[in-house]
């Protein structure tokens, strides 16, 4: 059975890195916070279109650039309990989501999700779509 998740790709990595330092570190610190939590697991990553339209995710979800994790464990307020706890000393969001329940990180902050930014890397990635 394939991943339900992917690594972005190399491109989007470098692109994304420079344009926002440190935010994929902010994201491998909240995977290892939550290998530290018995039953998490990670369901979603970077997304391309097709499977972010698949998933109900939004238009310009941070998922599109490898941005945001999607966590589930049975009890999904402890996790994110646990991940606020380890990562209070990051810039990451953590919030638990009912459709479908999951928990969700996002490594950018909701003023840089607007910026334009944010929406020139999605324009170079996926042209002709924002």
């Amino acid at each position: 059975m394939p991943n339900k998740w992917s690594y972005p790709p190399a491109n989007i990595l470098n692109r994304v890195e420079g344009a926002f330092p440190g935010n994929y570190r902010e994201l491998w610190e909240a995977l290892q916070a939550a290998s530290q939590f018995p039953g998490a697991e990670l369901t979603s990553w970077y997304r391309d279109p097709a499977r972010n339209r698949g998933a109900g995710g939004a238009a310009r979800s941070s998922h599109l650039l490898g941005l945001a994790l999607d966590l589930y464990a049975p009890n999904l307020d402890e996790l994110a309990q646990h991940l606020r706890e380890k990562l209070k000393n990051y810039t990451v969001s953590v919030q638990v989501e009912q459709r479908p329940p999951h928990v969700h990180v996002q490594a950018l902050s909701a003023r840089e999700a607007q910026s334009p930014k944010f929406l020139e890397l999605l324009r170079t990635f996926y042209p002709g779509r924002y």
